[in-house]
Parts: structure tokens; sequence; C-alpha cells
């Protein structure tokens, strides 16, 4: 063996390991990629939220002779922040609603919270990665007794992400 050889071999292993390295680099870092992804699910959890809110212990109106409940007929006698509270036992502020319910024959409105602290917290930061809300506007109709009306809701949910302002506690609960 001479000089010339053991040297010719030593660049050729050089090269092989630096282009192992580079292998292995690049491989963890596009398994990082995939792995580092965070699934959106704010829209899903809305959607969860409004059937609850359109369930019979929501707010739709229930026939007490039938038992059908009509999932976008707003009873205006359930239409309360009682009621909310009611349907969604939060005790973790997971969430917040805001609910506006307009009469579009008379052009009253009359707008509900949810979790009011947590909604007056997150809807000034919706725009930052704390918190992330959808707008859900839908036409109902409006049962009040005897009496139904044409109108339109808009419900706005705020689902704080993951990460977000610790709110928990802030009712002062020790």
């Amino acid at each position: 063996m001479n000089k010339k050889g053991v040297s010719y071999e030593l660049i050729l292993w050089m090269g092989r390991f630096a282009l192992v390295g580079l292998i292995m680099v690049s491989l963890f870092w596009v398994i990082g990629l995939f792995t580092s992804i965070k699934a959106d699910t704010s829209a899903l959890e809305a959607d969860i939220i409004l059937n609850r809110l359109f369930s019979k212990e929501g707010i739709s109106y229930n026939d007490k002779f039938t038992g059908r409940t009509y999932p976008y007929a707003v009873d205006l006698n359930k239409f309360s922040e009682e009621q909310l509270n009611k349907t969604f036992t939060d005790n973790y502020n997971r969430f917040a609603l805001s609910l506006l319910l307009s009469n579009n024959e008379t052009g009253e409105s009359k707008e509900v919270f949810f979790n009011k602290f947590l909604y007056e917290i997150g809807k000034p930061l919706d725009w930052s990665n704390k918190y992330h809300s959808e707008i859900i506007n839908n036409y109902v109709l409006i049962k009040d007794g005897d009496k139904i009306w044409r109108g339109f809701l808009r419900v706005i949910v705020l689902v704080p992400e993951e990460g977000g302002l610790n709110t928990e506690g802030s009712n002062n609960e020790e």
C-alpha cells in the first residue's frame, strides 16, 4: 500500500461521510416538518358548539305537543344568558359566545353572551395567535308565544388557541 492510495481512499471516505450526513440532516428536517404541523380544529369546535346551541337544551323552539325541536327557530323565552349557562357547562373557559338576534320585521335586536369575561378578553386579541373566532350567520325564525317572525342570528364563537391566555380561576374561585 502506497501513500497515494491511502490519501485517495481517505478523501473518498470523507466525501461519503459528508453525503450521509447531508442525507440524515435533510431526512430529520422533513420528518420535523410533518410532525410540527398543528391541526386547526376551531371550525370543528364552532360547529359542535353551534349544534349544541340549536339542540333541545339550547335556544331552539321545542314543540311541547310533539316533542319535536326546530333547530333554526329561536324561542325568545329561551334566548337568555341563563339558558346559555344551562346549555354549556363550561367551567374551564374553553370558549365564549356572542349571540345577536335581529328581528327583520320589527328591527329590534337582542344580544346575549356566554362566558362574557373570556369574550371581552379574547375578542380584541382575535388577530393574534392566542384566540380564534368563527362568525356564523343564520336566517332564523323567532318564536315568541304565538307569534313567529323572520330574523337573523349572528353567532361569534371565540376559542382560545392551545397555549392561549390562561383565564382559569378568573372568577376568583380558590
